[in-house]
């Protein structure tokens, strides 16, 4: 028996049995089918519903990667901010002290009976200071632009990061699951072998069989309990990696629930992994955020305009007398442009061009991987169905096989070494059927997290999942309503930054009617949130 689990005392293992249930006679044969029916325990299971809910509310990975998606949100509110006004409070107080040299005290003393040894003199002075900038050359609206598609692709990002958090624990609670049922059949197999060694020893003695049939017993039963060590040490390799997904110890597993791909062929699956593909989406917005970058930088050669309006007072503070204080009000309008920076804009230029190229060829890069993902999945999973009909066959051939070699074992036609192989055929051919339908299992959600629809809501529909977008509302709420007619003002003469999808992520992003390049507003709305009027638009 399993000894208990390190993680939390009282937790023990239960791979197979539940309590104490009738023990089989050694002469009955025991398939997968009689030891799956022997899980069907009472007590209560636990589910991959329950452990995708636990993995999803408590993995350190997914929680660092909302909390970067956090960040980037308030880039997106601080490029916002760039066109916007700024209020500063000054206050200034100075107190300055001269003091005469011996020469000058000797000469004013000779017309001043009293001269103090230093001169005294002190003033401060507060002010209100409103800056506005009224045109940035485009600088400020690019930055906007760059900060709408990273947003995108974070969310792209989290969104493949949940996707794989979903398939780790599909993976885990499945081999769990596997190696479970795995130590069952090993068990159930060194129990027979124990009775057959008993057997063939009592058969000896009778004269009925020779010492090599007690030998070849004797074996095989070792056999068996070095491959049962082996499945215990599987296991709890098992229940580690869980715990590490989920958070949480695991007790009796429910099957597996079939995963339905949706789709017959794998053209079909092509398709949809182009539109829905988190990774490929993400690879197109981080691109369009390089390119918003280009345009950033190339606005280093334009000039820009900002006005500003100071009001204050100024006047002694010792003695202080607010009648004797001065009032100030300045108004200005301040035009900059850039005449030579020693090459530093053409160099950033430069790099800013060289960056966009290589995130081109990283769409690319994403879109083959894609593919590469989909098709390994798809071939296991069409691999896996079909081993797991043969190893159906196979197993009910041999429980046959191995029933009737019993038999004929008993009535002296067949050989001790003739049992045990056909002992031995049975429960590799049921080891190998638990283990393809854990490969397909596995094959299909692989599938699923590649098209980008291995989600909480297809796992565990009944748990709410986190939106992002209520965070995205919340930084942007403060955005000052005339911001977007600033933003207007300053894309003047210039195109708006959009995504370049290629025709089947169009469709999918924009529908069949939309254009050609998708704005980064336009999806950013594609969320649940009310934008303000600031935040990005369609591009014409």
């Amino acid at each position: 028996m399993l000894s208990p689990t390190p993680w939390r005392k009282g937790a023990t293992l239960k791979p197979a049995l539940c309590g104490k249930m009738h023990q089989p006679s050694p002469w009955v044969v025991v398939t997968a089918a009689s030891i799956l029916a022997s899980l069907a325990c009472p007590t209560h299971a636990d589910t991959l519903a329950e452990a995708v809910t636990a993995a999803y509310r408590t993995n350190p990975t997914l929680q660092s990667q909302r909390a970067q998606l956090r960040a980037i949100d308030e880039e997106y509110a601080s490029a916002l901010s760039a066109l916007g006004p700024t209020v500063q409070v000054q206050f200034v107080a100075s107190d300055q002290r001269n003091w005469l040299g011996k020469s000058a005290r000797a000469t004013q003393r000779l017309t001043t009976a009293q001269l103090p040894d230093y001169l005294e003199q002190n003033a401060g002075q507060g002010e209100i200071i409103v800056s506005q900038p009224l045109y940035t050359g485009g600088r400020a609206s690019a930055q906007i632009d760059s900060a709408a598609a990273k947003v995108r692709a974070g969310r792209e990002g989290l969104k493949a990061t949940e996707a794989n958090l979903m398939l780790s624990v599909v993976q885990a609670y499945a081999d769990l699951l596997r190696d479970t049922q795995s130590l069952s059949i090993r068990r159930l197999n060194l129990e027979t072998l124990q009775h057959q060694v008993v057997e063939t020893k009592a058969r000896w003695k009778a004269g009925e069989v020779t010492q090599t049939d007690v030998s070849q017993a004797e074996a095989q039963l070792a056999a068996e309990q070095a491959l049962y060590a082996q499945a215990q040490g599987l296991l709890a390799n098992d229940r580690a990696a869980y715990v590490t997904i989920v958070g949480q110890n695991p007790g009796d597993l429910a099957p597996l629930p079939d995963l339905d791909i949706g789709m017959k062929t794998v053209d079909q699956a092509f398709e949809i992994a182009e539109n829905e593909s988190p990774d490929l989406k993400q690879a197109y917005f981080t691109e369009a955020q390089s390119r918003a970058n280009v345009s950033a930088t190339k606005s280093a050669y334009n000039g820009s305009l900002s006005a500003s309006f100071q009001y204050g007072y100024s006047g002694s503070v010792s003695p202080f007398d607010p009648r004797n204080l001065q009032n100030t009000a300045l108004g200005q309008v301040t035009y900059t442009r850039p005449l030579y920076t020693s090459g530093l804009d053409r160099a950033q230029v430069r790099q800013a061009l060289d960056l966009n190229q290589s995130d081109r060829f990283a769409i690319e890069t994403a879109r083959r991987n894609v593919i590469q993902s989909l098709a390994n999945g798809w071939n296991q999973m069409v691999t896996a169905n079909r081993a797991i009909a043969a190893q159906e066959a196979q197993v009910k051939a041999a429980a046959i096989a191995f029933k009737g070699m019993r038999l004929e074992y008993r009535a002296g036609d067949r050989s001790t070494l003739d049992v045990l192989v056909a002992e031995e055929t049975l429960r590799d051919a049921e080891l190998q059927l638990v283990s393809a339908k854990r490969d397909a299992a596995l094959a299909k959600a692989s599938i699923l997290r590649q098209l980008g629809r291995l989600s909480l809501s297809v796992l565990a529909p009944t748990t709410s999942a986190q939106d992002p977008s209520i965070h995205f509302a919340q930084v942007i709420h403060d955005a000052p309503r005339w911001t977007h007619l600033v933003e207007r003002a300053d894309r003047l003469g210039k195109r708006r930054i959009s995504v370049r999808f290629p025709a089947k992520l169009r469709h999918a992003a924009s529908g069949p009617s939309g254009p050609e390049n998708v704005g980064l507003d336009e999806l950013v709305k594609t969320l649940p949130i009310a934008l303000p009027s600031s935040a990005l638009h369609d591009p014409k």
